[in-house]
């Protein structure tokens, strides 16, 4: 299962995603995530949500801005 480690425990990124998405995040607030200044592991969670929400199709259009992004 993807999230849980060896001991069972699941992580706390898989618990955010899982709250992000029972909160239905509109297109504005997901882009407030994968923008935010702030911190890296902010973006990562905005790229994981889209990843896990999104058609296959409509990854590329989210996704191609942001690969040659250093941070």
């Amino acid at each position: 299962v993807r999230g849980v480690g060896t001991g069972g425990i699941v992580s706390t990124a898989f618990c955010l995603l899982y709250k992000l998405f029972t909160l239905k995040l509109t297109r504005k607030q997901v882009m407030g995530l994968i923008t935010h200044t702030d911190s890296p592991y902010i973006r990562a969670l905005g790229f994981m949500y889209i990843r896990y929400t999104q058609p296959p199709t409509d990854l590329w259009d989210w996704f191609e801005s942001f690969l040659d992004d250093e941070e």
